[in-house]
């Protein structure tokens, strides 16, 4: 996909992508106070969520069906890749939760 059709689907995706991200920045803050075990139970949810979410929008950013169940695990085999838009996720995740991507 060329440069100037992921950013357009970035920003078709931009309400959803936010929706996630603030989930995510509260299941990160949670994982510092409470046992891992307890976070990912708690996050069930969200896990749907990101399932569908790397199904749907993971493949229209990266315009190719899913390999991966989860939108990280694609995030990092396109970072070895080195497929353009991965860092605009990965900064952001990273800096919620340090080591994600």
């Amino acid at each position: 996909m060329t440069r100037p059709a992921f950013e357009w689907c970035y920003l078709i995706a931009a309400p959803v992508t936010l929706w996630l991200l603030l989930q995510f920045s509260f299941y990160a803050m949670l994982d510092r106070f409470l046992p891992r075990w307890l976070v990912v139970v708690l996050a069930l949810p969200f896990i749907v969520q990101d399932v569908i979410y790397n199904l749907l929008i993971g493949s229209l950013l990266f315009w190719e069906w899913p390999r991966e169940w989860l939108f990280t695990d694609r995030l990092k085999r396109h970072d070895r890749l080195g497929s353009y838009g991965v860092d605009r996720f990965a900064v952001t995740l990273n800096a919620l939760d340090p080591g994600h991507v």
